[in-house]
C-alpha cells in the first residue's frame, strides 16, 4: 500500500521497482533519458523490461527533468520541470555513483575516471594497487580501452588479482566484463561491451528467451546480451563470454541458429 518514487532507470532502480511492486507497493519510476537501461543494454531488451514493468503496474516516466524534491507531510513530493507533481511515501535516488578518489588524489596517484591502474591493477605508484568500482583499467579484449566497471563480479575478480600481485604474482586482468539483473521472472545477462558493434545477430530460444550477439566490422564477437525466464540464457551467455575472450569470429548464421551449439563454435 505504500507509494514509492524511484529516480533512475538503471539496474538498481528497476530491480528496486520490481521488488517493491512484488511486495504490493505503488511505484513511479522517473528517468532523465529517453529510455530505461540506456547504459550498456540494447534497446530491444530495454523495451521488453519496460513493458514488463508497465504490465505489472509500474508507472515509468522517461525524459523527465526534476525541479525539486520536497517534504510533504509524512512523505515527500517530486516536482518535475513540466509542472507534474509526484507524491510518495518514500523517494529513492538510484542515479549511479561517483568513485571515491579523494585519498588517491591526496597520495598523488593518477586519476582517470577513477583511480587509474594498469593491467596488473597497479596505480601510478608501484607500491599501491586499486581494485573494484573505484578504479579504471585497460581491457585487453577491446584494444586496451580504459573502463571502470560497477559490478560485483569485477570487484571480486580484481580483489583476488590485486592480492596475488601484491605478493609478486604479476598476473594480468584478462576477464570479460559481465553483468546481470533480475526483473520479476526475467534474468538479463550481458557479457562484453557492445560499443563499436557494426552488426547484431539475434538467436531466439525456448520460453521467449533470446540473445543478441554484437559483432565488429571484422566479424569479431564483442558482446552478447540475453534475456529470458530464470536461467534460460545463462549457459549460452557464459559460452559467449568464452568466445569473446578467445577473439572468435563466428559465422552470423551459426549464431542465429538455436540448433548450432555455441560450445561447438568455441571448439572450432
Amino acid at each position: 500500500g505504500a507509494r514509492l518514487a524511484v529516480i533512475g532507470g538503471g539496474f538498481i532502480g528497476l530491480e528496486l521497482a520490481a521488488t517493491a511492486r512484488t511486495l504490493g507497493a505503488e511505484v513511479v519510476l522517473v528517468e532523465g533519458l529517453p529510455r530505461v537501461l540506456s547504459r550498456g543494454v540494447p534497446e530491444e531488451i530495454a523495451a521488453l523490461v519496460a513493458e514488463r514493468h508497465q504490465r505489472e503496474g509500474v508507472e515509468i516516466v522517461c525524459g523527465a527533468q526534476i525541479a525539486a524534491i520536497e517534504e510533504a507531510g509524512d512523505g515527500a513530493r517530486l516536482r518535475l520541470a513540466d509542472g507534474v507533481n509526484i507524491e510518495a511515501d518514500l523517494i529513492v535516488v538510484a542515479i549511479g555513483a561517483v568513485p571515491n578518489t579523494e585519498l588517491a588524489e591526496a597520495a598523488g596517484l593518477a586519476i582517470e575516471n577513477g583511480i587509474a591502474v594498469d593491467e596488473m591493477l597497479c596505480t601510478s605508484d608501484p607500491d599501491i594497487y586499486a581494485a573494484g568500482d573505484c578504479c579504471s583499467f585497460p581491457l585487453p579484449h577491446y584494444g586496451g580501452r580504459r573502463v571502470r566497471l560497477e559490478a560485483w563480479r569485477n570487484a571480486q575478480d580484481q580483489g583476488v588479482l590485486a592480492a596475488a600481485n601484491l605478493t609478486g604474482a604479476r598476473k594480468t586482468m584478462a576477464s570479460v566484463p559481465w553483468f546481470w539483473s533480475d526483473q520479476y521472472e526475467f534474468t538479463l545477462q550481458i557479457a562484453g561491451l557492445a560499443d563499436g558493434a557494426q552488426a547484431t545477430v539475434r538467436r531466439d530460444m525456448e520460453e521467449g528467451a533470446f540473445i543478441l550477439f554484437h559483432l565488429d566490422g571484422e566479424g569479431r564477437l564483442l558482446a552478447a546480451s540475453g534475456i529470458g525466464p530464470g536461467n534460460a540464457v545463462a549457459r549460452d551467455i557464459r559460452l559467449a563470454e568464452m568466445l569473446i575472450a578467445a577473439g572468435a569470429k563466428p559465422e552470423p548464421l551459426a549464431l542465429a541458429s538455436p540448433e548450432t551449439r555455441l560450445k561447438k563454435l568455441l571448439a572450432a
